[in-house]
């Protein structure tokens, strides 16, 4: 629980002293409560003496208990203010008070407030010290002291008095007394609403209570806050001043009240200066809009460039599907969603409502706004990943972010508006995505710099007709996608397990592939290995073969579900090469028939445990089903042997056959690969039907059922074999993996079209289906942590679901050479 939100009970105990006492070592004169010096830290005395007089000069503000004055004021200052609460003022991290800091006067240029004569008017602390002790919201004691804060004649205040140090930026300022300065000017009892008095007060023990405020353009001042959804700014408030017999005291009123403060005097004319130069810097900083009558605004990318992402200007992207989490704090029940963010290509850039002035805002979701920019658990640290994420019960925990001059876009500090040296940054992951994380500010080579409207309206302007443009294409690839679909394509796929799918993919975006995949060959350093199927590609030329192309609409017309959907699924693509002597005989890049023989005996299904890369595909006791592989060629199988996949006709019902047998499902969950019937028992299990070679031309694409037995050729030609693959789950998949907690249900081992509705499978929702063995451990996790009451850390949530992901979509049986005996028989062959 953050306690310093907790409300303080009315009934804490007070106490008041009489004495100041002096540190031995510095001499400054100490609060009588206080337990040791405020300015060097030394030991407070065993017997503290009353003293008038302190390094020669006479101390001012005796310390006496409060008991009215000729004013009428004959309350006292408030106790705390007590930590702030919902709805209360900010508080900024505790820091060195005053540090680089001048004392100043603070001067009021309006309102003119005759009844306290001519002259120049300023702040000044009135009154006597007035010191406490309470209890917070722990049991533990606080000590504080604090005085009246007035308005009256800058002739007639002393420095003592009427001097402040104004410490921070003009949107995250804290007003301190000059020769005190952990005395911050204070909300009473932090309770931000109009006609709240306004004093200064410091908690001893609690630096890091003292409230920040908005020093504005106008010279006018706004309490912070961080309660509000939209705004952490209380834009509708301002310090003011209201007449009191013949005082001034000062509180809060609404904008635009005659009563509020205008301030002025050197520090504060300068901070305001600053202002203004940084709200037009700001202003031009500002991201651009989709158009100048909306509010929705893109994150284009100016630096760094991610070249590795491929061409063209970069932006924040939503990638993956959304994730859904239920979540308990303090024993009530939370819901949030979220999704990945990363850089990616502009084209798919995602639109965002900046929610609140630039220096405080909530950077939103257009197409859920209750989903933010959000830091994983909060932790402003550097490399924590950054998603997006919103709680649907606490909209109000969404995280605030500053937008600074230099384009960067960083959180805001502690709970206040003061900006923290950190901001949003790339780190490029392991497969090539680039992730979104804080980092320094000043790591000039990682740090994101977003382009302003001035410099980006134009290229946005250009993005909307790029855009429009490929809206029409995508039209015409759904018409194209679902006449594939015809009644014989879906026999087929019944009758064999797997169906060819012509063109599926347009050219250009093929050859874009194509140019990726050369390319990483060439820059690479650790040589071709990686390439046989070990390399998850995530940038949007590989992933572009499936959210680009007839393929989520095929999937739509057969799983169920929208188009949408898969584009958001299909996260990777798995880069299968093969090359000339792949799976051949010996050091050759032939293969003679026995060889073969060999070679398809030894078939596979994904998502069966093996040992073939430890930490990765060795989880036993997990099988990572799916519903569809989809693989797309990027050059022309034009004839047998050429490195290509095989499949077995009809597998997918000898397999579910085989399932069905009890302990059958719990063998291949524990011993994995091993526990399929390979091998010698290959021909019986399908009644002797012989593999088909797919072949076909770039652009092409194969759809396979998940229990199709498959395999690959040996590569006896003389070209390399390119293909991508990618893996998707049904709608029905992910709700049944939803009903049964963490376990995915294991129906669909035994009901291979279970989740085909566009087949006659009827979309899975009849539950676990008939006969249900013992549900499979699943990696895709629905609950999250809950340490940090603000939010579950979606980072850490999606790296669960992502690690799911690639295990799942990673067919590492795919990618596995023949291991061969000493008799050269190779044993589980698990090739793509």
């Amino acid at each position: 629980m953050d306690t310093r939100r907790m409300e303080m009970p009315d009934h804490v105990h007070v106490e008041t002293a009489t004495a100041l006492w002096a540190c031995a070592a510095c001499t400054y004169a100490n609060q009588p409560l206080h337990l040791a010096c405020e300015v060097c830290g030394g030991t407070r005395p065993s017997t503290a003496l009353p003293t008038d007089s302190i390094g020669g000069a006479t101390a001012v503000l005796p310390v006496v208990p409060l008991v009215g004055d000729a004013d009428g004021m004959s309350d006292p200052p408030p106790l705390s203010p007590p930590p702030p609460r919902d709805g209360g003022l900010a508080t900024a991290t505790a820091t060195a008070p005053g540090t680089g800091t001048v004392a100043c006067r603070v001067l009021v240029k309006a309102p003119p407030c005759e009844w306290l004569g001519l002259g120049a008017k300023a702040l000044y602390l009135h009154g006597a010290v007035y010191d406490g002790s309470f209890i917070d919201g722990t049991g533990s004691t606080c000590h504080g002291h604090g005085v009246q804060l007035r308005v009256g004649a800058s002739s007639a205040c002393t420095p003592a008095v009427a001097e402040f140090t104004l410490d921070g930026p003009p949107t995250g300022l804290r007003f301190r007394r000059a020769n005190q300065p952990l005395v911050c000017l204070e909300v009473d009892h932090a309770r931000v609403e109009a006609g709240s008095s306004c004093n200064f007060w410091g908690t001893l023990e609690h630096p890091e209570w003292g409230a920040t405020w908005s020093l504005e353009s106008d010279g006018t001042v706004a309490p912070v806050r961080h309660d509000n959804p939209a705004t952490a700014i209380a834009t509708m408030l301002r310090l003011g001043v209201e007449k009191s017999g013949s005082q001034a005291k000062v509180l809060l009123v609404q904008q635009g009240d005659q009563r509020q403060l205008v301030l002025g005097g050197t520090g504060i004319d300068e901070l305001v200066h600053r202002r203004r130069a940084d709200d037009l810097a700001i202003a031009a900083a500002m991201p651009a809009s989709i158009s100048s009558a909306s509010e929705h605004r893109l994150l284009i990318v100016k630096s760094p460039p991610c070249a590795w992402l491929g061409p063209g200007m970069k932006a924040l992207v939503l990638s993956g599907r959304v994730y859904t989490a239920a979540f308990d704090v303090q024993g009530q029940k939370k819901t949030g969603r979220g999704r990945q963010l990363r850089v990616g290509s502009a084209l798919n850039a995602a639109k965002f409502i900046l929610d609140g002035p630039p220096h405080h805002m909530r950077v939103r979701l257009v197409d859920d706004p209750i989903v933010v920019v959000d830091i994983s658990h909060g932790k402003k640290v550097i490399k924590n990943p950054v998603n997006v994420w919103g709680t649907i019960e606490n909209p109000e925990w969404a995280q605030a972010f500053m937008l600074s001059p230099d384009g960067t876009l960083g959180p805001t500090g502690g709970h206040g508006a003061v900006g923290c040296n950190l901001c949003l940054g790339v780190n490029k992951g392991k497969h090539g995505e680039a992730n979104i994380v804080l980092v320094d500010r000043s790591d000039l080579a990682n740090r994101i710099i977003f382009g302003g409207a001035g410099e980006m309206q134009e290229y946005v302007a250009h993005l909307a007709t790029q855009q429009a443009a490929q809206v029409a294409a995508v039209a015409k690839l759904e018409v194209a996608g679902r006449a594939l679909c015809t009644p014989a394509m879906k026999s087929r796929l019944v009758a064999d397990g797997f169906a060819h799918l012509d063109a599926a993919v347009p050219p250009d975006i093929v050859r874009r592939a194509l140019k990726e995949v050369n390319r990483q060959i060439g820059v690479s350093s650790t040589g071709t290995d990686k390439f046989k199927a070990k390399l998850f590609a995530t940038n949007d030329a590989v992933l572009d073969l499936a959210r680009q192309s007839k393929i989520p609409f095929v999937l739509a017309e057969l799983l169920g579900g929208d188009a949408a959907e898969y584009r958001e699924q299909l996260e990777s693509g798995q880069i299968a090469l093969r090359f000339p002597g792949d799976l051949c005989q010996g050091e050759t890049a032939d293969s003679s028939d026995e060889h073969f023989e060999s070679i398809r005996k030894y078939w596979h299904i994904d998502g069966c445990a093996s040992d073939f890369l430890p930490g990765v595909t060795d989880h036993h006791g997990e099988i990572h089903n799916f519903t569809a592989l989809v693989g797309v060629l990027l050059a022309d199988i034009v004839e047998p042997m050429s490195g290509e996949l095989c499949c077995y006709p009809n597998s997918p019902a000898a397999l579910a056959e085989f399932f069905k047998v009890p302990g059958l499902i719990e063998k291949v969950r524990v011993e994995g690969d091993k526990a399929l019937p390979t091998g010698d028992r290959t021909d019986k299990t399908f009644a002797g039907r012989a593999p088909v070679h797919c072949l076909g031309k770039a652009g092409d694409a194969f759809i396979v059922n998940y229990l199709t037995a498959h395999f690959i050729a040996p590569n006896t030609s003389p070209y390399i074999r390119y293909a991508v693959y990618f893996r998707v789950s049904a709608p029905s998949l992910h709700r049944r993996r939803g009903q049964h907690g963490t376990a995915p249900p294991t129906a669909a081992l035994m009901s291979p079209w279970l989740d085909w509705p566009g087949v006659g499978g009827g979309g899975g929702d009849g539950g676990g289906g008939v006969g249900e063995a013992r549900s499979l451990v699943c990696t895709t996790d629905t609950t999250s942590e809950t340490a940090a009451p603000q939010h579950v850390g979606i980072a850490e949530a999606h790296a669960y679901t992502h690690r799911a992901a690639v295990l799942a979509a990673t067919n590492y049986d795919h990618t596995r050479f023949t291991s061969k005996s000493t008799s050269g028989t190779p044993r589980h062959t698990a090739n793509e």
